[in-house]
């Protein structure tokens, strides 16, 4: 690098810097940055492109890997300017550059840039096909129709070039799409081609199998619940068993990754901690704690991922018997949703409100009232089997006999069209009945 420099070979010394600032993760955060942004400068006095714009690459990357999706775009949008101005902004490092100024503009809700960044030019070499694939997700999120075909073409050409980037976001898209309209199956499919294929090209650094599963075993874990809810148990296990199958390939991921790359950044440990919540949920589990954990994790981060982790709080809350804060979550993702024209999360969310008969003003939802259900007596018996008293509990506490107690919940149970007691519980929580 001296010697380099000694000779006024500012290019060269450029690209020194940027290969050890890679190799080492240049130390302290500051220094990299500032050695960094030095050898940009001097590849641009130099008067090359190559080099100025793997600088640019590599202080982008190297923010938004640490989250700070802000400092990424002050980096990435400059450059894809330059790359332009320099007819070189379909080369290697200008379109990583485009690629991520499509996730960052994602993650910070900014869609029609994001679609403006992916779909600017016409035609896009194979090359930079996950730019163009990268803006097919807002489409998705959006609930757009007739994407069937144009996902289905991005997996073609991602299985057969096997980049990463590209079979993660034709994967990923591949899933979500079959997620919003429950296909579970389909989703299982898509995710376990794409884990595959990247296993074959990366099999030290297949990671992004972590986030492939967490969106595939949540569409999984919808499939069980809705077997549970019409008492197919056997469908259900068999839902579970898959999730739990899918969830091994992306544990596995993690381990390798641990071995033999390094410590997982944030993006990585967001989704790991989507899976765990997403796997608890397979299992038919209530944890408002763990998707709490996921929320905080993408927060500032990526808008609608956050969101949707929001309207799952909002309804493992809900089951948990916590109203408000449910009505809080729920109206905190139903906003986002609308701000981001996102469809689908918005449905989802009205839907919850309507079946928990939560207050987002929607039109025909009533807040539910427990008086216009159960009797007085009726309302404090689940009241009190809820705190998990027995009927024997519960008649000693009511100054009334076990049997009458019994005939009390029968009549609940009856009227909540619950199976048992644990069931009439959960249902009741969820539609805002208990007192």
């Amino acid at each position: 690098m001296e010697g380099a420099e000694a000779l006024g070979l500012e290019d060269a010394w450029s690209d020194t810097v940027i290969s050890l600032a890679r190799m080492t993760g240049g130390g302290d955060p500051g220094t990299r940055t500032a050695r960094l942004t030095e050898a940009l400068a001097r590849a641009r006095r130099a008067g090359d492109p190559d080099v100025e714009m793997r600088a640019a690459f590599n202080l982008a990357s190297a923010a938004y890997e640490d989250g700070d999706l802000a400092a990424a775009a002050g980096w990435i949008d400059p450059a894809v300017r330059r790359a332009h101005e320099l007819g070189v902004e379909w080369s290697y490092y200008p379109a990583e550059l485009r690629y991520l100024q499509v996730l960052v503009r994602i993650g910070t809700g900014d869609w029609d840039g994001a679609r403006a960044a992916a779909e600017e030019l016409g035609r896009v070499p194979d090359t930079a096909a996950h730019v163009r694939v990268a803006g097919l997700h807002v489409a998705i999120a959006r609930g757009e129709d007739g994407l069937t075909e144009q996902v289905e073409q991005a997996e073609a050409v991602a299985q057969r070039m096997g980049r990463a980037s590209l079979l993660l976001s034709a994967g990923s898209a591949g899933v979500e799409l079959a997620g919003w309209r429950g296909d579970a199956a389909a989703a299982v499919a898509v995710t376990e081609r794409t884990v595959r294929r990247v296993r074959e090209v990366w099999p030290l650094d297949f990671l992004v199998a972590v986030r492939l599963v967490a969106l595939c075993v949540g569409t999984v874990a919808d499939a069980a619940a809705a077997a549970r809810a019409t008492g197919d148990a056997a469908t259900a296990d068999r839902w579970v068993q898959t999730g739990e199958r899918l969830a091994e390939l992306a544990d596995e991921a993690q381990a390798v990754f641990a071995e033999h790359v390094g410590p997982v950044l944030w993006e990585g440990r967001a989704w790991a901690l989507r899976l765990d919540a997403e796997r608890g949920r397979l299992h038919g589990r209530v944890d408002p704690a763990a998707w709490a954990a996921v929320v905080a994790a993408f927060d500032g981060r990526d808008v609608h991922e956050r969101a949707r982790s929001r309207a799952r709080e909002a309804e493992a809350l809900l089951a948990a018997g916590d109203r408000e804060a449910a009505l809080d979550a729920a109206r905190d993702a139903h906003a986002v949703a609308q701000q981001l024209g996102a469809r689908p999360l918005r449905a989802r969310v009205e839907a919850l409100a309507r079946r928990g008969r939560l207050d987002l003003g929607l039109p025909g939802v009533r807040v539910a009232d427990p008086a216009a259900v159960f009797t007085p007596r009726e309302a404090e018996v689940l009241a009190l089997v809820a705190r998990g008293m027995t009927n024997r509990q519960v008649g000693a506490a009511l100054y009334i006999s076990e049997k009458t107690a019994s005939v009390h919940l029968s009549r609940v149970l009856a009227k909540l069209g619950a199976s048992g007691r644990t069931e009439a519980v959960a249902i009741a929580a969820e539609r805002g009945l208990l007192p």
